[in-house]
């Protein structure tokens, strides 16, 4: 009915407009509000009456230039899609419905929207709990590393790359670290948390400057770091470079008379041989280190355990 309105008539188009459950105006195609209900006027914070025979452009200039590049698509496309547009922190969804006369040129615009503010921030809202449920399913509480769950994950991606053929070198590092049941029974268990984040947060300095490694927390005071593309000799560099960052901790501890350090045992995937060995070389490496000599990197190689005395 609105769609044929014909101004040199006297149909009452307000009092159709008033009743529609949209925000709903006739605009021109220079921009100029035709007709408006109340619902429409109040997307400005306005009256009917403040912008009734009004240029949108005084109420807005980007809604304008919208409108009016919308209007400029018409003329390509021949058709104006729905959508969405935010203005004053407001998310409005938008329906143009172009009016032609009998010549085929643009008489007017019905323009329909609908305020859907609240649906856009329970879309954030619901976002954002997934981030943190995300974060909550693949990070450690504590430290914010990646944890054993993910560590798992990854680790079999690792091993259908390889499997594929798309994993050329792969090691593995296990740390662990030394005498962390002395200092939560000395000084208690948020003391040790804080030591734990402070190593953790100096391992992932350390491993994070090799592309495509990852470091986790495994669980208590043990953490991994998984290293594709990186050969034995490699992995016992960084291996070594986790030991001194996390020595280099002590000094903020002197006053506790505390010497931070941790032992490493690394291992590299050999052919044909599924990762999971690797890390169980890994793992019987850092027994030997923590057996053997604290602080320091043991490595698997040959199937044999060796001390690394190269520099990191």
């Amino acid at each position: 009915m609105i769609n044929n309105i014909d101004f040199a008539e006297h149909y009452d188009a307000q009092e159709v407009l008033d009743n529609l459950p949209l925000a709903t105006a006739l605009i021109s195609p220079e921009g100029t509000v035709l007709f408006a209900n109340p619902l429409y006027a109040s997307c400005f914070d306005l009256t009917v009456a403040d912008i009734l025979m009004k240029n949108i452009r005084g109420f807005s200039e980007s809604i304008y230039q919208r409108f009016m590049h919308e209007l400029e698509q018409f003329q390509i496309r021949g058709v104006i899609q729905p959508f969405e547009f935010e203005w004053n922190q407001r998310y409005f969804w938008v329906g143009f419905k172009p009016n032609l006369d009998e010549s085929s040129q643009l008489k007017n615009v019905l323009v329909c929207c609908s305020d859907i503010t609240h649906v856009k921030q329970a879309e954030s809202s619901l976002k954002q709990r997934n981030a943190e449920l995300k974060q909550l399913s693949e990070r450690d509480h504590l430290t914010g590393l990646l944890n054993r769950r993910m560590f798992d994950l990854h680790l079999a991606q690792h091993q259908d790359a390889a499997h594929a053929g798309r994993l050329e070198a792969f090691s593995i590092i296990m740390l662990d670290f030394d005498d962390f049941k002395q200092i939560n029974d000395s000084y208690g268990h948020s003391f040790g948390d804080e030591v734990l984040q402070a190593g953790a947060a100096a391992l992932q300095r350390v491993i994070s400057g090799m592309e495509d490694a990852r470091v986790y927390r495994i669980g208590g005071e043990e953490f991994a770091a998984l290293l594709p593309g990186q050969i034995l000799q490699q992995a016992c560099g960084l291996a070594q470079a986790c030991c001194e960052a996390v020595a280099g901790l002590s000094s903020g501890y002197q006053i506790r008379g505390l010497a931070l350090s941790i032992s490493c045992g690394a291992a590299g995937s050999r052919p044909g041989c599924p990762l999971l060995s690797a890390l169980q070389h890994a793992d019987h490496a850092l027994y030997a280190a923590k057996q053997r000599r604290k602080n320091s990197t043991f490595y698997y190689m040959n199937d044999e355990i060796r001390l690394f005395k190269g520099q990191a």
